[in-house]
Formats: C-alpha cells, structure tokens, sequence
C-alpha cells in the first residue's frame, strides 16, 4: 500500500507548526537562559511567542481542518457597539476594584508600600475603565461590519481576560506569560456562561460598580489617607515674633559636586553668594546613604538602628517628629516632596504636617494606578521607542517651589515650617533641557529600568567611562538648575518680606556614586561620596553669619537646632545637639552624639548591615560580614587604601570598633577583639 502524497496544504501546516513552535521555545530560552532580550521576558520575547503561539494556532486549525469560526462564534448571539461598550465600561470598573482590593491588602495587612497615590482608590477603577473602552472602541467596525468573530462570548472573553490579566500582574514572581495565559484560559471558561446574563451584566451589575466606586470615593476623601489636616486647634508658647522655617532637601546631592565645597565646575553659584550671610558646614554627614532614613532622622533626631525604617516599612509613630512639635507651638506647618517613592504619604515623613504635597493628580498617575497602564508606561521597549526615561509625574523644583510659594501666600499670623524636597539630582539625571549640557557631553547615556514613578541606570557595570561622564555630567547639571531654582525662591520670599524672619536650613539627604570604591548610585555603601552631604543655615536675625565650620556634624542635630533657634528648646524631645554651639567655637561631639552612618546592603560580597563611625581624621567602617575598613581622610580623602590590616593602625582601629559599639549601644566587651 502506497503512502499517502503529501499535499502543499499538509505542509503549509507543518511549517506553521514547526515556526511557532521555534518561536516559542526561542522566545523563553532568551529569557531563561540568557540568549538575549529584555529581563523578565521583554516585549521582544513576548511579541515573538505571541506570534509563535498564533502560528501554531493557525498551523494545528489547518492540518487537522477544525473549523476555527465556531471556535469563537459558538452559536454565540450578535452584540451591538453600546452594549459592548457597557460591557467594556463594567469590566474595566470592577477590574480596577479588584486592583484595589489587591493593593489594600498590601499595604494594611501586610504593612508594605505600594508606592502609589492615596487617590488609586478611585483613579485604578477609572484608568482601566478607560483603557477597556478605548479597546472596545477598536472593535466597533467589526460589529458594523456584523463579524461573526464579535459577539456577546468573545467580548466578554476580551474584556474578562483582559482585567485577569490586570490582577494577575500584580502578584509577585508570577511569569507574565503564565499571567496571560491563566488570564485566557480562566476566561474561556466563565466567558459563554456570562454571556447569557449580558442585561444583568451591563443593567444592574454596571450600577453595582458605579455605586461601589462612589463609596471608595468617599472613604479617601472623608478618612482614608488624608492629605490636607484641619489646623491644630490646641496651641501652646503663640509668640507673634517667631521665626518662620524653611527645610530644603537637596535628594542625591553630595558635597564633592558643589562648587560650594571647591568643585571646580560651577553647580552652585547662587548657594555661593549666600555665604556671607550664612554658616556653611564643610563636613556635614548624613545618617545613612538613602534618602527615607536621613529624612527620618532630620525629623526625629534618631540615627537609623533607632527608626522603624526600611525598604518596605515606613517611618512609625515612636517618636516624636519636628513637624508635630513645631505644630503644637503655634506653626503652620507644609511639607512639598517630589521623592514620591520614599518622601510621600506612605513613608510616615507626612507626620505632624497640616498639608502635604505629594503625588499630583494627572493623566499620567490615572495610568499609574492600572495595573495594565503600569505595564504599558514602563515598557523598556516602549520607553527606548519613544526615548523617553522620566520617571513618569516628574516633579520639578519650580513646581515644589510653585506649590510652596502658593500655600505660603496666604495671610496667616502664624510663623510658618515647610519642608521642600528637590529630586533633580536623582536618576534618570534628566534636568530642564537648557541645563542638559550645562558641564559636557550627556549622551550616550545607559540603559534604563522603569518601576512605577522611578527610572534608573540598569548596566552601571557594562557602561564605558565616557557613558559614565556622560551621566555624572547630567546629574551635576541637576545640581546647577536646583541651585538656580533657590535662589528664585529665596528671592520671592524676600519680596514678600518674609525671608529676612526666615530660618532657611538647605542641606542634602544623600551623596551619590559615580564609580568611587566601584560602586554607583547610592544606598549600598557608606564611603564618603554617599554620606558627605552640603548643609547651609541661614537666619539673618539671629545668627552670626558669614562663617565655615570645618568640624564634622551629623544631619541628626537639626532638630535641636531648630528648636533652639526657634526658642523651644526648653522642651525639646530630641536627642543631639543644637548646632548653634558653633558659633562660640564648642565641640558639638559629646558622649552621646555621633556620626554614625548606617545602611542595609543587598549586594556584594560584605552584604549585610554596613555601619560605619567618623572620628579625629579617620573613617571606620564595619561591613555586614564583619569585615572592616579603615581610612585615613586627611591623607587619603579618596578612600583607596585600606589602614585596618596594617599593624601600627591596630590602636586606631580598636578605637573605632569602640565608637561604633557605643554609638549602636552594643557590648563594649564585643568591640575588644584583635585581627
């Protein structure tokens, strides 16, 4: 018996099978083991299996003759373009509540950060309604058209799949391609049951979700997240005479970027014509080299080890913050933050402030607040297409300083304290385009990674020393547009008559990295281009000015500080010392305060907890793994060569070890070890 010929129908077939099967299994290999493409299976991995998937598709509907259309007609009846169009509306709303859901039970009970706005209550349901309608939009030809592939089943299978898929997305580990999957197969399974309730679906159910939207509305605005407190009615020590305060956080900036501190590029010129008229310390430290513990201690007066604080876990209420005091002496209080991540609602810096501005309420975070939108925006692939890498809602320092200036105007007899934090000194270094190549070249710059309103250099290490400069060129312009932008501020104020009763306090949170110790970016190591940071104090009224202290203080003494200047240092609940002792030439170093920097590493071969004490000239340093580094600053500002191996520095390091236990409160009888 011969063998049946293979017809060109039959091989078409086994082509198709044979390509989309390649794809696929290209598709995960690039992604699985290193062939290439994106991490975590990029766009290009995933176009490429969705075209492999489609053509066996094709391929096994062809070879085996199966008839494709009833596949998705299924005898399933007609839908008109308002119905589908309702249908698309209800599924986009509930879709959007159950990312809700999601995200309430990160936060609240397992006490996480979701690092999104307080109004994703109702800009979630909103941003996926959208985007399911303009999809259903899509789809409206066809219907004119009375395709049979568009009908009551397959659009509720659509629009099912697709807020699945949006929930799916969100839960941690799970592949995305194992999300759209389990998103199409679950709803093939409920989508022809569905279909016969659609009037209950687009009648009662799409009012059932209207209504359930307007009371989540209701709950972030009568409760949930409050932004905007009523003022503190219960004031003690009014004194008409106050000093207002002005806190200005200079996020990622270091003091070896500053022309301020000798730099030889002019960063801050502006912060350079203050000097005359305020104190500039030359060796500020920041309590850790990330931007939620120093803030925290700006606030409280604790060091780091003290502070609930971490990656995922916000600042609690243990302790007492500047902002909570200063309210219950009489003072308005404001804060204006453009770090959303760490500064924001969720960070519990927000503390004690009567107002504070955070995330703003814009297309941009309504796309945000959708699962789907997220994965959309921060597309790598998307982002090099349109070649844009600002983290999305990047918040300038004119429109900080615009927000600040607007609350301030406003008649009050109260003195006033405002915290503003600038952020274009961060990642992605992209201040205002006149400002881009303010110092050289910036491009061509790395490749990027977007996570929500964050965008960060992804191959520090890959990147040639030319790219590397190009990026440091960047930053420092963001140095010189945020020092441009203080002195306009500093001038408003003074044209309102207020800056001359104005404490102004401009400092840095942290450093940043470029290379030094080989290390880049910041939180992760405690050398001094991470914790040596700019701090300026400024009160014409009350201080001698027109002076350089040489002396290292830690950012943990501008509590007491500011009370002191304030005149409620009487009752001040907070640890450290007031800075002010300079002025008489005291030593602000005592037995219980230090400069201690500390910071939880990930990385590396020392991961662990990095802590490290400054004293006399020298930088000790303990690393997670106990190794340990000394350095010589005086003669070894740089931090090259390692002193705690050398035997004639042994008494030098026990010192250190001896600081440092009695800074973290630790056994001193630990410290007592030799090498």
């Amino acid at each position: 018996m011969s063998k049946r010929p293979y017809s060109w129908k039959r091989i078409f077939s086994l082509l198709l099978i044979l390509a989309g099967a390649t794809a696929v299994v290209i598709a995960f290999a690039a992604d699985s083991l290193g062939f290439g493409g994106y991490p975590g299976l990029g766009p290009r991995q995933i176009i490429l299996a969705l075209v492999g998937a489609c053509s066996l598709f094709v391929g096994i509907i062809t070879r085996y003759d199966l008839p494709w259309k009833k596949m998705f007609s299924a005898d399933s009846q007609a839908i008109g373009f308002g119905s589908m169009l309702r249908l698309a509306l209800f599924f986009g709303l509930l879709s959007g509540i159950f990312e809700v859901a999601v995200l309430g039970f990160k936060k609240f009970y397992h006490g996480e950060f979701i690092f999104l706005s307080q109004d994703v209550i109702w800009m979630a349901p909103v941003a996926d309604a959208v985007l399911f309608v303009c999809i259903g939009i899509l789809l409206i030809p066809a219907i004119l058209r009375k395709s049979e592939l568009v009908n009551v089943t397959s659009c509720i299978w659509l629009f099912f799949s697709l807020g699945l898929l949006g929930v799916l997305l969100m839960i941690p580990k799970l592949h995305i391609m194992a999300s759209l999957l389990l998103a199409g197969g679950i709803a093939s399974r409920v989508a022809k049951s569905l279909s016969r309730r659609i009037g209950l679906l687009v009648g009662r159910g799409l009012m059932a979700v209207f209504v359930l939207i307007a009371m989540l509305g209701v709950v972030r605005f009568s409760f949930l997240w409050p932004t905007e407190q009523v003022e503190i009615t219960q004031k003690t020590n009014s004194r008409e005479q106050s000093a207002n305060v002005l806190l200005i956080v200079l996020d990622t900036v270091r003091a070896k970027s500053l022309s301020l501190y000798g730099y030889e590029k002019a960063t801050t010129p502006n912060l350079e014509k203050l000097v005359e008229t305020s104190i500039i310390f030359d060796n500020a430290i920041a309590t850790s080299p990330w931007t939620l513990p120093t803030h925290a201690s700006l606030f409280t007066g604790k060091y780091h080890h003290e502070l609930s604080v971490t990656w995922a876990k916000p600042l609690d209420a243990e302790f007492p913050t500047l902002a909570e005091v200063l309210s219950r002496n009489n003072y308005r209080t404001a804060g204006f933050v453009a770090n959303y991540n760490y500064c924001g609602y969720e960070s519990g810096l927000a503390r004690g402030f009567q107002a504070y501005r955070d995330y703003p309420v814009s297309a941009g975070q309504i796309l945000l607040s959708s699962s789907l939108g997220r994965t959309v925006i921060n597309s790598v692939w998307l982002r090099d297409l349109a070649n844009w890498h600002l983290g999305v809602n990047h918040k300038l320092a004119e429109d900080v300083n615009a927000d600040f200036l607007s609350w301030q105007e406003k008649k009050s007899e109260q003195p006033f304290f405002a915290f503003l934090n600038y952020y274009d000194a961060h990642q992605p270094y992209f201040p205002p385009a006149s400002y881009l190549n303010k110092f050289g070249h910036t491009e061509p710059r790395g490749k990027y990674r977007y996570q929500l309103n964050l965008a960060e250099v992804d191959n520090w290490y890959q990147m040639s020393p030319h790219q590397i400069q190009a990026e440091q060129n960047a930053y420092e312009a963001g140095i010189a547009y945020m020092d441009n932008e203080i002195d306009k501020l500093l001038q408003a104020l003074s044209n309102r008559g207020v800056l001359e009763n104005t404490i102004v306090i401009i400092t840095g949170d942290h450093g940043e990295f470029f290379g030094e110790k080989d290390v880049f970016s910041h939180g992760s190591a405690v050398y001094m281009p991470g914790i040596h940071v700019p701090l300026l104090i400024s009160y014409p009224r009350g201080m001698v000015s027109g002076k350089r202290i040489s002396e290292k203080i830690s950012l943990r003494d501008i509590p007491a500080t500011v009370l002191e200047l304030t005149g409620l240092s009487a009752d001040s609940p907070f640890p450290g010392s007031s800075l002010t002792r300079v002025l008489n030439d005291e030593k602000i170093a005592d037995n219980n305060n230090f400069l201690l920097s500390e910071v939880r590493v990930f990385v590396g071969p020392h991961k662990g907890f990095m802590k490290s004490i400054l004293f006399d000239k020298f930088h000790y340093i303990r690393n997670g793994d106990d190794f340990e580094e000394l350095y010589d600053l005086a003669a070894d500002p740089n931090e090259i060569s390692n002193l705690a191996e050398l035997e004639n520095f042994q008494q030098t390091l026990q010192t250190g070890r001896n600081i440092l236990a009695a800074a973290l409160g630790e056994d001193m009888s630990l410290a007592q070890r030799g090498n």
